[in-house]
């Protein structure tokens, strides 16, 4: 049975809808989403329903999400923002050399992993991705691409610095969020752990990861 609409659900009036308005559209619509794609997976969501529970017409949500996996894609980059919004607040410092560099990042990929939502869209992600490889696509492209090609470009910095050019800095990059994000699928998820077992977690992963440096 649908459920009904959220508390959030934009509320309509008469007459073209303002800038503010606009934003208020665009804000139910995608907190509806991402509620029902998070509680009761990609096929059981209905645009209907995400529409109805938005308190939006369907062709107010086609008009701007014209699939269902164009919807998906901006629930994603939406959350990726927010995110990488709660990251930024820890201020960590940058440092210049590679470990400093990877500690940084390993760092900030470490504190996202116990956010319940990070875990539900892998849950969600992994439940569909042999049927809708659209939606690992999309979360790759919005949610680990930038990550990826942030730490490529600090590897491709750090190692030219140091007189060793990495031959793959994107590869690397890759490996190690990889790294990073496996180990909360399989460990990570267990029991909450401190700010301080997560960071050692990526140091650990680091030293490997330095330790086959001759190899990159």
């Amino acid at each position: 049975m649908p459920k009904s609409a959220s508390p959030s659900a934009y509320k309509p009036r008469r007459g073209r809808p303002d800038a503010s308005r606009v934003v208020a559209i665009d804000r139910a619509i995608l907190s509806a989403a991402r509620r029902f794609f998070l509680d009761e997976g990609y096929d059981a969501t209905a645009m209907e329903t995400i529409a109805s529970a938005a308190g939006v017409s369907k062709a107010t949500l086609y008009a701007r999400h014209p699939t269902k996996s164009d919807l998906f894609r901006a629930v994603v980059q939406e959350s990726v923002a927010q995110w990488s919004e709660m990251s930024d607040q820890h201020h960590l410092p940058e440092g210049q050399t590679l470990r400093e560099r990877l500690m940084h990042h390993g760092t900030l990929i470490a504190r996202s992993l116990p956010n319940p939502e990070v875990h539900a869209f892998q849950r969600l992600l992994i439940s569909t991705r042999e049927r809708f490889p659209e939606l690992s696509l999309a979360m790759y492209e919005s949610g680990s691409r930038p990550i990826v090609d942030r730490i490529a470009r600090d590897i491709a910095d750090a190692t030219a610095r140091d007189g060793q050019p990495a031959r793959d800095p994107e590869m690397i990059a890759r490996l190690f969020l990889s790294a990073m994000t496996g180990w909360a699928l399989q460990e990570g998820a267990a029991r909450k752990m401190t700010d301080s077992e997560l960071e050692e977690v990526a140091r650990r992963i680091i030293d490997l990861f330095l330790l086959a440096r001759d190899g990159w």
